[in-house]
């Protein structure tokens, strides 16, 4: 890794890779502070002037900063990209991962997001899946999940062995929502140009979609409404676990006067609800009866229900739709580097 005196930026306003003076090419080095859920420009790392330790610091991105598809994030570290090839070996196309440094009293404990192939620190942790990485994505972000970390965590990192214990829904369960979950996951997670493969992975390819924050908190919103569904929460249990995340409900409150991010949800819960009624003429056996299902058949028995109902009865509140051509970026702000991507 030369001095960063001896590299010279490449448009690094708008490509994320540095070319040394024999023109070999250094990828940044992302950082667990760099990242947030569905979000890999949540924050540059700058050197602080003030702090006498920790120099490192985050300086996190504005909304009005991720309005420009072509902006990435800034490191301080680089890291040749012939090592970071060969430390990930066959050319993913994208990575997933999460910061493990965190806490159970942060605004979130679990943080995931999709990476463009690059190097990595030990504050981020990647993970791997055969299939549908996307459909995990999802779920480790969903509010469900994050509350089952909390419950688990004792300290300030999410170490694999704690992912390893934890409840994941298979795959087999979430693949049947795939068609649903594919265009949420696609406008939360294409923001930006320098994600381009995981676009090119859902058969989209099209420009990234405009970070617009009132469509993100309703798309998140659906999509965490169905993990509830998936992991047979009921309504109520939903409300006590959401009451848990107190930096949420603060900021919601400040901002809007009420738990809009609870409210959200429950809407679209309610909606999935009524949907699976309007199907099956009953709601026995579901989450909100008297006889929810408990152990792993009944879940599965629930969610291929589920799956039909909301395919034939449920309307999503978002307009234009999830992954609407018409809230993505002009083509012609495709930037030349977007390629390498």
């Amino acid at each position: 890794q030369p001095k960063p005196s001896t590299m010279n930026s490449v448009a690094t306003t708008d490509r994320a890779c540095r070319a040394s003076p024999n023109n070999d090419c250094y990828l940044p080095l992302y950082e667990g502070k760099m990242i947030s859920s569905f979000d890999h420009r949540a924050a540059n790392v700058v050197k602080s002037s003030t702090a006498l330790l920790r120099k490192n610091q985050p300086r996190y991105l504005t909304s009005d900063d991720k309005a420009d598809p072509c902006n990435t994030v800034k490191s301080l570290e680089w890291i040749h990209d012939a090592v970071c090839h060969e430390r990930i070996g066959s050319n993913p196309g994208y990575l997933v991962g999460f910061t493990n440094i965190t806490g159970t009293t942060n605004e979130r404990t679990m943080a995931c997001s999709v990476l463009p192939v690059t190097a990595v620190s030990d504050s981020i942790i990647l993970v791997r899946t055969s299939k549908d990485p996307h459909l995990l994505l999802g779920l480790l972000n969903s509010f469900a999940f994050d509350y089952l970390v909390r419950q688990k965590v004792g300290g300030n990192h999410i170490s694999l062995f704690y992912l390893k214990q934890l409840p994941v829904l298979p795959h087999s369960l979430l693949s049947d929502y795939s068609r649903h979950l594919k265009p949420l996951l696609l406008e939360l997670v294409y923001t930006a140009w320098d994600i381009r493969s995981f676009a090119v992975s859902l058969n989209y390819a099209g420009p990234p979609f405009r970070w617009v924050e009132e469509r993100r908190s309703l798309i998140r919103a659906e999509l965490d409404a169905l993990m509830f569904h998936l992991y047979g929460i009921n309504r109520q249990d939903i409300i006590d676990i959401m009451d848990t995340f107190s930096i949420v409900k603060r900021k919601d409150d400040q901002k809007y006067g009420q738990f809009r991010t609870k409210n959200l949800i429950l809407d679209r819960y309610d909606a999935m609800t009524r949907a699976f009624e309007v199907a099956h003429g009953t709601l026995t056996d579901t989450p909100n009866s008297a006889t929810p299902p408990l152990d792993q058949a009944s879940l599965t028995r629930y969610s291929n229900q589920l799956s039909k109902a909301l395919a034939g009865h449920y309307q999503t509140n978002i307009s234009p739709p999830p992954a609407d051509p018409s809230q993505a970026h002009l083509p012609s702000t495709r930037p030349s580097w977007a390629d390498q991507y």
